[in-house]
């Protein structure tokens, strides 16, 4: 099964996203508030690479998606871009490392009841 051309921008969006992304490395800081206010304001950080990546590929799509600010509006085109890059990773192991590793973090972290 392989992905079709719209999938694979969204993978290209969440592997750009991911690999910019410092979530892991500002989640196990210490000394920076509490536990659950930084994987918030990560995920937070995260939800708004992914838009502005949107913006940059696709302008009228990205309007709509930046339109209102809300992330928990676009929790559909959240869940579709995670959902390409874990198909992916299932369907090439070889593939994503290091940038898989982060998206499982941050989706455990996203789950906790005390981040939502």
């Amino acid at each position: 099964m392989r992905l079709e051309a719209a999938e694979r921008r969204l993978l290209r969006l969440l592997e750009a996203a991911l690999n910019v992304s410092e979530y892991t490395d500002k989640v196990d800081v210490l000394v920076w508030r509490h536990k659950t206010v930084r994987i918030h304001t990560q995920i937070k950080d995260i939800c708004a690479i992914l838009s502005g990546l949107v913006v940059a590929q696709d302008y009228r799509k990205g309007q709509e998606l930046v339109r209102d600010r809300e992330f928990a509006a676009n929790a559909d085109f959240f869940q579709a871009v995670f959902e390409v890059g874990r198909r992916y990773k299932i369907m090439n192991p070889d593939k994503m490392r290091s940038e898989y590793g982060k998206l499982m973090y941050l989706l455990m972290d996203s789950a906790d009841p005390a981040v939502q």
